[in-house]
């Protein structure tokens, strides 16, 4: 009778600390300490010959939602973007305004869309790819360039 009672000692004692265990562990994860976005840094990345620049943002909540991409470029020829589309995002129109960028210009290029991912405080993650040409030269091929963009949405 003495073992049997010791063994359901040993038993309940480990019992009521593994449910402690568990329960601290599902109060920590519905305040999302376990959310891997929370710690996810904000990134802005094209490939060559574009670079997307650190200014770069997501507006939501309003009735033109946007993403402004900072967009530099970096390869040794002008160029004109004719398109620009951002997966999560529902354009509103193809060709943005200010689309010509010569040997290493930098600006600000607004796409007006419609932002699938949440409000303010969230995080929008979507894949780019700018359909552009060569302006100098005389070349007409159409050229495709691609990245992605996590930003926080303001």
């Amino acid at each position: 009778m003495k073992k049997g009672q010791a063994a359901m000692e040993f038993l309940m004692t480990y019992g009521w600390a593994i449910l402690a265990a568990i329960i601290a562990i599902a109060v920590l994860a519905y305040f999302g300490v376990f959310s891997p976005s929370r710690y996810v840094p904000e990134t802005c990345i094209m490939n060559a010959p574009w670079g997307c620049g650190e200014e770069s943002k997501v507006v939501a909540g309003t009735s033109n939602d946007t993403v402004t991409l900072k967009l530099t470029n970096g390869g040794g020829d002008a160029y004109t973007i004719n398109a620009i589309n951002i997966t999560g995002c529902r354009m509103a129109s193809d060709a943005p305004s200010g689309n010509n960028y010569t040997v290493g210009e930098s600006k600000n290029i607004a796409v007006t869309c419609l932002v699938d991912a949440g409000s303010a405080g969230d995080r929008f993650r979507g894949d780019i790819t700018i359909a552009y040409q060569k302006t100098s030269g005389g070349s007409s091929y159409d050229l495709v360039s691609s990245g992605n963009i996590v930003r926080k949405i303001r």
